[in-house]
C-alpha cells in the first residue's frame, strides 16, 4: 500500500533530520574527544596513587570532583589551587580539628580522621592537583580555568589597589577586617583591623603573606600557631611589589571606631 504524500513528506523529513543529527552528534564527539586528550594533564604514578587513596576513604561519599559526589561536603576539583598545598596537606593530617573551626555555624560538618600515612597524603596531594589542572570550562562556577602549563596566575601588572587585592584573594574569607572600607568577618586567622599595633614591620609581612609556612611558631599570633599552614602562600600570584603594597597596606591598619 502506498503512502499518502503528506506521509511521504513526513517521513522524509524524519529521516533526513535523524541522519544530519547524528552526523552532528558524531562530529561534536570526535571533536570533544581530540580536544580533551590534547589538553589532558599528564597522569603520574603519583597521580595514580593519589586517585587510589581517594577511592580506597570514599571520599565521594561527602566530596565533589568535576561535578560528581555528594554535594555534602567542600567541592575539590580545585581545591589546590584556591586554597593551597599547605592547607589540604594540614587539614588532612588532623582533619577533626581543623574542619570543626573551618565550618561555621552550630551543625558542623566535621571530616573524620583517616589515618593517611606521608606517602597517602603526598600521593592524594598530586591527584587533587591533576584534577585541578584538567579544563573544566569555568566548572565550579567562580574557579578559574588552568592550564597544565601555567599553574598560578599572578595578578596583572599596574596599580591595583591593596583594598582590590585583598578582595580578589578572598582575605575575608579568613580574616576579620574592619578598617579602610572593609568588613569582612573571617574566624579561621587572626583579627587584622589593628594590625599596626602588632609591630610586625612590613618586610615580615611580606615573608608572612608570601611564605606562610616559613614563619616559625614563636612568631606567629598567639593561638594560631597550628593554624599557619591553613593559609595559601602568594608568593607565586604576586609580584614583589604588588606583594609588598599589600604588606604595607596591612602593617598600617587600625580599626576605625
Amino acid at each position: 500500500m502506498e503512502l499518502p504524500r503528506d506521509a511521504k513528506r513526513a517521513k522524509g523529513w524524519f529521516v533526513w533530520t535523524s541522519v544530519v543529527m547524528i552526523v552532528v552528534f558524531l562530529v561534536l564527539t570526535v571533536q570533544s574527544y581530540y580536544y580533551v586528550t590534547r589538553n589532558e594533564p599528564k597522569v603520574t604514578d603519583a597521580v595514580d596513587a593519589g586517585k587510589r587513596v581517594f577511592q580506597d576513604n570514599n571520599c565521594m561519599d561527602c566530596h565533589t570532583i568535576l561535578g560528581d559526589g555528594a554535594y555534602y561536603a567542600a567541592d575539590l576539583t580545585k581545591v589546590i589551587h584556591t586554597r593551597g598545598e599547605g592547607f589540604v596537606r594540614a587539614v588532612l593530617k588532623n582533619p577533626p580539628d581543623i574542619t570543626r573551626e573551618l565550618w561555621p555555624g552550630k551543625y558542623k560538618r566535621i571530616m573524620p580522621d583517616l589515618h593517611l600515612t606521608d606517602q597517602n597524603i603526598k600521593d592524594l596531594i598530586a591527584f587533587l592537583s591533576w584534577i585541578g589542572k584538567v579544563d573544566t570550562n569555568g566548572w565550579p562556577p567562580g574557579s578559574e580555568v588552568l592550564s597544565s602549563e601555567n599553574e598560578s596566575k599572578t595578578m596583572p601588572e599596574g596599580s591595583i589597589s591593596p583594598v582590590s587585592m585583598i578582595n580578589k584573594l578572598k582575605c575575608g574569607a579568613c580574616h576579620t577586617i574592619k578598617a579602610q572600607g572593609l568588613n569582612t568577618i573571617g574566624a579561621i586567622g587572626p583579627d587584622l583591623s589593628n594590625e599596626s599595633a602588632r609591630n610586625r614591620g612590613v618586610n615580615w609581612l611580606v615573608r608572612q603573606i608570601g611564605n606562610p609556612s616559613s614563619i616559625p611558631d614563636s612568631e606567629v599570633a598567639t593561638g594560631y600557631e597550628s593554624k599557619r599552614m591553613l593559609m595559601p602562600a602568594f608568593k607565586n600570584q604576586l609580584t614583589d611589589d604588588q606583594l609588598k603594597s599589600l604588606a604595607t597596606f596591612i602593617n598600617n591598619l587600625k580599626e576605625e571606631k
